[in-house]
């Protein structure tokens, strides 16, 4: 580890600004080296060693056979509307044959898979496209938008699927986008503990940040304020944990991960 400091990996979504705006704004002193990437290219750093801990898909955590450790407590959850997770299209869902996806989605591609097959029984081919709706649209039936761009879609022109609402509708249980994972192996310390100290401070700071995040993204803080507080979760309990199995065996049951998933955490 370069200058022996945790290399911290994190992305500028919204959704991730009440878990590091206090590390970001030195609201918490810390040691951590902060590396910003996409949610996608965070989860290949951690795999190969470039980072040391991050803020990843719930999905690569399934994918790191039994490389990783989880932070207790902490996730990027949503119990029915997430706002962020879109599929988007003129057509009607049972209509749909071809899907343009985000190429730094994981966990919402997984998702979408699902979806599919439990309700249709079937899976749309899937394009990897960067997020551009426009071209999306001119290549693909729908396109899947995750993250700040979602906040750009016009929600009055398209047909409009949420797919945290469309879990929701398949379990009844929230689902974990995005959880917090360590290498195996990393000598963490009193790293936990800054980062739950960070989210309760940042979950304190809403206001600020829906100030700061609106004028970045172009929408009023009330948005980004409701988006925090009603939309998105940060905590890993129970009920989200039962979601992330059940997530995974869905997943292992259509062949989409290949083993089982044992949840273990950091203690």
């Amino acid at each position: 580890m370069k200058n022996n400091k945790i290399r911290f990996g994190y992305h500028d979504f919204l959704n991730s600004k009440p878990l590091i705006y206090p590390l970001l704004t030195g609201r918490v002193n810390h040691s951590f080296e902060l590396i910003s990437d996409t949610p996608a290219r965070l989860a290949d750093m951690l795999k190969h060693g470039e980072i040391d801990m991050g803020i990843i898909p719930s999905i690569e955590y399934a994918r790191g056979n039994g490389s990783y450790l989880l932070i207790p407590h902490i996730s990027i959850s949503s119990e029915g509307y997430v706002y962020t997770v879109l599929l988007v299209g003129m057509k009607k869902f049972e209509d749909i044959k071809v899907v343009a996806v985000d190429s730094g989605s994981r966990t919402s591609v997984v998702l979408l898979r699902l979806i599919f097959r439990d309700r249709l029984g079937r899976e749309p081919e899937m394009i990897s496209m960067e997020p551009d709706l426009k071209k999306m649209l001119d290549r693909a039936d729908a396109g899947l938008i995750i993250g700040d761009n979602a906040f750009k879609v016009d929600r009055s022109r398209f047909n409009i699927y949420d797919l945290g609402k469309e879990w929701y509708n398949l379990t009844a249980t929230p689902f974990v986008h995005a959880v917090l994972a360590v290498r195996q192996g990393v000598g963490l310390r009193n790293e936990p503990e800054l980062l739950w100290r960070a989210k309760e401070i940042g979950l304190s700071m809403i206001d600020e940040i829906a100030a700061e995040e609106g004028e970045r993204l172009g929408i009023t803080p009330d948005i980004c304020r409701d988006y925090l507080r009603n939309n998105i979760s940060y905590d890993l309990g129970s009920k989200e944990l039962d979601s992330l199995r059940h997530f995974y065996s869905m997943s292992k049951g259509y062949s989409i991960i290949e083993d089982d998933v044992k949840i273990r955490f950091f203690t």
